[in-house]
């Protein structure tokens, strides 16, 4: 339906890919997308919310966690690709840094962008939206992740152990 996100708990669509036939009324669908959206934030506020960026509940194995411990920067993709195979929003991971004309910087991860807005969770959760013609700056960081670099931070023996426990957690079997 294009009204959710894979790993973007929180975020909603309406009217994205794959939403409506093209050959009849749009509102019957927007309607029904409505109705889902409402339920579904009525379960987040009844169940408490859900705040995270990226692959949440993703269980990944303990040589992608090294790396990613390590060398943050190193999955995070280098540029845009409009075409691919699989949608997958990892895929098009952006951070982005964002100043607005009256001096507010909010620096987070691009959630949603489009020819006159863009919309980002910053790395508390909060979502902001901005016009960008209210932005003085907008800078995207490719193949950059906010993570910092833990290398150099643990000694082998510790990076080991947080390893081992962040491969414990439960989660779902990535693909």
């Amino acid at each position: 339906m294009g009204i959710t996100v894979s790993g973007y708990p929180n975020y909603f669509k309406v009217n994205g890919p794959n939403t409506g036939t093209g050959h009849s009324s749009q509102l019957c669908y927007i309607e029904a997308m409505i109705n889902y959206i409402i339920k579904a934030i009525a379960a987040v506020r009844r169940d408490g919310a859900i705040k995270a960026i990226g692959m949440q509940g993703t269980k990944r194995s303990a040589a992608f966690l090294r790396r990613a411990l390590t060398e943050p920067n190193a999955e995070v993709p280098q540029s845009f690709n409009a075409y691919r195979a699989e949608v997958n929003m990892p895929l098009n991971f952006l951070f982005v840094r964002a100043k607005t004309r009256d001096g507010r910087e909010v620096a987070g991860v691009r959630i949603n962008e489009d020819t006159f807005s863009i919309q980002l969770r910053d790395l508390t959760g909060k979502l902001h939206s901005f016009f960008k013609n209210e932005l003085t700056e907008l800078h995207k960081d490719w193949g950059q992740s906010p993570m910092p670099v833990y290398a150099a931070v643990f000694s082998a023996e510790e990076m080991t152990d947080i390893v081992a426990f962040l491969a414990s957690l439960r989660g779902v079997e990535s693909r």
